[in-house]
């Protein structure tokens, strides 16, 4: 097929039978590759044991850290609401 004039000697009909050999050969070894990439990606190991990937750990320490930074901020501003009383009073004694 595909000869305007085909001679009487040739059989197209094996080549096409090759043509369609050679595609079921390579669908067999795609499918087999994907086949044994599935079993693959499936076989983890069973002594792992399932952990929760959203799972938000709380430190303690963090806690602990803002507590001392309240601290840290609440005796600055003390000390700048005093520098602060302080300025306006001297310059009220100024005036």
């Amino acid at each position: 097929m595909g000869y305007l004039f085909t001679p009487p000697g040739i059989n197209t009909e094996i080549f096409h039978q090759l043509k369609n050999h050679m595609t079921m050969k390579k669908l067999f070894i795609l499918f087999a590759v994907a086949s044994l990439g599935f079993v693959a990606c499936n076989n983890e190991s069973a002594a792992e044991k399932a952990e929760d990937s959203t799972l938000v750990k709380i430190d303690s320490t963090v806690d602990a850290k803002t507590d001392s930074v309240e601290d840290h901020s609440d005796s600055l501003k003390s000390k700048l609401d005093s520098a602060a009383g302080a300025a306006k009073d001297s310059v009220k004694a100024a005036h």
